[in-house]
């Protein structure tokens, strides 16, 4: 099932990809960034005994770190528009495995508050699922480079992690029915930008 906002985003998503430059740093989220814990520590998360203070660092650490996950696979698709010799596809989908690798090693160092596991496991299972994803597209790449993403787009592992990230923010927001416009905000952008659809 696509993201609610998809619908809305995806013309805009499509069009920053297709130019030149798209996102080479994070600056773009930067502003966002840097406002997410205040957005976190707000009334949403807090109980009738106390604030829960794990989870807005929990996941104020998620969005820095999809910032540079985010820009890694932006990266890797404008890597893989148009014609390039076998070996430059290869090249640049060991540099974005490396790179989403190292993402999910850090998501790994985040202590992970009991409540947002589930939120966390979906998280890894579909960037694991995205990696999949790109190693299939590189190899249909390599058989006929013509092909392009949106030629793709049926691939069981791209709609499994779909599928991850939609159900990852669907627990969220049934653990914070409440929550914080601002941050709804921040975690669904982050995660429709992970996404590759």
């Amino acid at each position: 099932m696509p993201f609610p906002i998809r619908r809305v985003v995806r013309g805009v998503v499509a069009a920053a990809l297709a130019a030149p430059v798209l996102m080479l740093s994070a600056e773009p989220y930067v502003e966002l960034g840097s406002s997410v814990a205040s957005a976190i520590g707000t009334a949403s998360f807090r109980e009738r005994g106390g604030e829960r203070q794990d989870e807005p660092v929990y996941l104020a650490g998620v969005t820095e770190l999809l910032d540079e996950a985010i820009v890694n696979r932006g990266t890797l698709e404008r890597a893989l528009r148009g014609r390039r010799p076998v070996a430059e596809y290869r090249q640049h989908l060991d540099e974005f495995r490396a790179g989403q690798l190292g993402f999910l090693l850090k998501l790994e160092r985040l202590a992970v508050p009991a409540r947002l596991i589930p939120f966390h496991e979906r998280l890894r299972a579909a960037t694991l699922r995205q990696i999949g994803f790109y190693a299939a597209f590189v190899n249909a790449k390599a058989r006929d480079a013509s092909i392009e993403l949106d030629q793709m787009l049926g691939h069981p592992d791209l709609h499994a992690s779909t599928g991850d990230l939609q159900a990852a923010l669907d627990h969220l927001h049934r653990l914070h029915p409440a929550i914080d416009h601002r941050l709804e905000a921040t975690i669904e952008g982050r995660l429709v930008w992970f996404d590759v659809m």
